[in-house]
């Protein structure tokens, strides 16, 4: 149903990505680079003044996205027992925030090989 778009897939998940494949998507084995991946959605989240003082962000999630909004809302770092901030997140209930991170990493970075194996550049 979507001819022409590019998916980006759970790297630990090879046998459903040479399923895809196999039937004809376009999928790449995504970069999901943890801290990298929170870096570039962070940078693309973060809010910018233009020069007419609009206030913008460079990724718009759209309200019909209920799930994706509510999953980067609760979306946190683990805390030490101390209470301090670790570098990697929570692993509770973070599939949307994963596949945005995958997507957006991949996409702007390129995945882990550079090409996939169809050969199309998935920054393209």
């Amino acid at each position: 149903d979507y001819p022409d778009a590019h998916w980006f897939a759970d790297p630990s998940q090879p046998t459903r990505i040479a399923t895809f494949k196999a039937r004809g998507a376009r999928i790449v084995e995504a970069n999901n680079h943890v801290q990298d991946g929170l870096s570039e959605v962070s940078k693309r989240l973060a809010i910018w003044e233009t020069e007419d003082s609009t206030r913008k962000s460079r990724l718009y999630v759209a309200p019909r996205c209920v799930k994706t909004i509510t999953c980067l809302d609760k979306y946190r770092r683990k805390r030490d027992r101390a209470g301090n901030i670790m570098a990697e997140p929570e692993k509770v209930d973070d599939d949307e925030a994963d596949a945005l991170r995958y997507g957006l990493h991949t996409y702007f970075n390129g995945p882990p090989n550079g090409r996939n194996s169809a050969g199309w550049d998935a920054r393209q």
